[in-house]
This record gives C-alpha cells, structure tokens and sequence, in this order.
C-alpha cells in the first residue's frame, strides 16, 4: 500500500512499478499459505485470522488505479468471496474473528 501511496503523492512511475512487483508477490505468497493451511501440520491446524484478508482487501483497493480491470476484479471478489464464505457464518449471520482452515468453526473452549 505504501508504494501505491508514494506514486500517487510523487507521480513516480518506479514506485507504481515496486507496487505492482509487491503486491504479485502478496498473492502469490497467501495463495501458497492458504495450501499450506488445508493440510495439518504436526497434527495441529492452524487458525486464521480476520484482519489477515481484511489487510488484503485494503491493499486491493488501494491497488486499484495501477491495476487492470480485470485483475482488480478478479481480486477483490476472491477476497470478498472468502469473507463471505469462510469468515461469516450462515446460520447467525455473525463475522466471526477466527476460523480454522477453509472457514471451519474454532469453538474457544
């Protein structure tokens, strides 16, 4: 998000550039931790957070101007998608803050 904020307050091409490379790299990086999260590890799974693609879904927004249309689509409506699906349960409507891979219900016991 910086970067994008420094191109827009300096008009220099480099940091629209070091944007577009960094944010490639976000997806691709989440993409290969959301595989790694299907599986258990040591017999434990891990749990994900809200604020994880509630981050991401700032810096798709913030993304938009140095992105293609489509790209930018298709980005923000994985990110909506997987709040809607993993993070909100259905049947209280209720956000929930922590789920456990694929949106599975953690009880705090």
């Amino acid at each position: 998000m910086a970067y994008a904020q420094l191109h827009r307050a300096t008009g220099d091409d480099e940091w629209a550039m070091l944007a577009k490379q960094t944010f490639t790299g976000l997806l691709q990086h989440r993409n290969e931790i959301r595989a790694e999260q299907a599986e258990s590890i040591g017999g434990f799974r891990q749990i994900r957070h809200l604020s994880e693609p509630v981050a991401v879904l700032k810096t798709v927004l913030e993304m938009q101007p140095h992105l293609s249309e489509e790209t930018w689509k298709q980005a923000i409506d994985g990110v909506v998608q997987e709040l809607l699906n993993e993070f909100v349960d259905r049947r209280t409507d209720v956000l929930r803050e922590s789920v456990l891979p694929e949106g599975h219900l953690l009880i705090h016991l």
